[in-house]
């Protein structure tokens, strides 16, 4: 099969008319199915190994002004427990998912997820934001958009990082960004202050006056050498840069967090002891504070990506996900 490119994306992308969750509509015919077999081998999203068969959804919705691109993995309703929301972090996408997609589906729970504004198959700057707010209103348009196609819950949210940010900024502002009727939420490493913040937005304070992007490093966030490998050398959809309007949103958002009310929403944290890209002993007690009722779920060793962990790890992390899920 001929190999997955940012063209293929991008043209893939054009190609997807607006979701649909029930019977495919003549619009679906749109789609051009051999770039969408080429995506989905790509990524592995054609393996998920369950003990029933997968319907698979793919298609846009609007939110702002992006053009946002949603899936929807559903198990058969014999088997259906609920819906679990991921929201993937920074420079990633859905197509990077697939173990937590595969875990989910495996236990009874369809999956609603999509590309972040500026990622993956969706509208925006690569890696840029005006603010953390769109990404907020991406979650809460998406969920919108499939409460409206009569998909039940319960609810549960499963956020990595970065999105992680984007579930405590709607959680902190239910009024603006209402996430209704959520079960569990469970947020993987995250996000809030990065490592060597201080230094980095000094750097920032003088760069942002002469550029507006610098090359991105590719932290070693896993211990899985073969995901590592892959999003440094084989997938087009990883942004190349750093851009300075992602930073100066994130301080905007870590300034708007600090003056928030606190809440007494009951969170699930996980976070790896080896996690050099959030600063994360300064974010665990500052999100506690923040959520008194919330708990922590500590992973020696384990890394930042921790949905892409090495399997060792991921078991551990997913066996904690699990629990939480079928906790009363």
């Amino acid at each position: 099969m001929t190999e997955f490119t940012l063209e293929s994306a991008r043209r893939l992308s054009e190609s997807l008319p607006p979701i649909e969750f029930g019977t495919p509509s003549p619009d679906s015919e749109a789609v051009d199915r051999e770039l969408l077999d080429r995506y989905l081998a790509h990524y592995s999203l054609d393996q998920l190994n369950t003990d029933w068969p997968v319907s698979h959804r793919l298609g846009s919705y609007n939110s702002l002004h992006y053009r946002l691109i949603c899936q929807y993995f559903s198990v058969p309703d014999a088997h259906r427990k609920g819906v679990v929301v991921m929201v993937h972090g920074y420079y990633d996408h859905v197509g990077l998912f697939r173990h937590a997609i595969e875990y989910c589906l495996s236990l009874g729970y369809s999956v609603l997820t999509f590309d972040l504004p500026g990622h993956g198959l969706s509208s925006g700057d690569p890696a840029g934001i005006a603010s953390f707010d769109h990404y907020s209103q991406g979650l809460v348009d998406c969920l919108e958009v499939a409460r409206n196609n009569d998909i039940e819950g319960p609810w549960h949210v499963l956020a990595q990082s970065t999105g992680a940010a984007a579930v405590v900024n709607c959680l902190l502002n239910s009024s603006r960004f209402p996430l209704a009727d959520l079960q569990k939420i469970v947020l993987l490493a995250p996000l809030l202050r990065p490592v060597d913040w201080r230094s980095g937005l000094w750097k920032f304070q003088v760069m942002r006056w002469f550029v507006k992007q610098t090359k991105r490093g590719f932290a070693t966030n896993s211990h899985d050498e073969a995901f590592l490998q892959f999003i440094l050398e084989r997938d087009p959809l990883q942004a190349r840069y750093l851009k300075v309007d992602w930073v100066r949103s994130l301080k905007i958002y870590l300034q708007r967090f600090e003056s928030a009310a606190s809440s007494d929403i009951p969170l699930h944290i996980v976070q790896g002891t080896e996690d050099t890209t959030v600063d994360w002993r300064y974010n665990l007690p500052r999100l506690t504070e923040k959520f008194p009722a919330a708990r922590t779920h500590v992973i020696e060793g384990a890394r930042h990506h921790l949905v892409n962990e090495a399997a060792e790890y991921r078991e551990r992390i997913f066996a904690i996900v699990g629990e939480i899920l079928g906790s009363g």
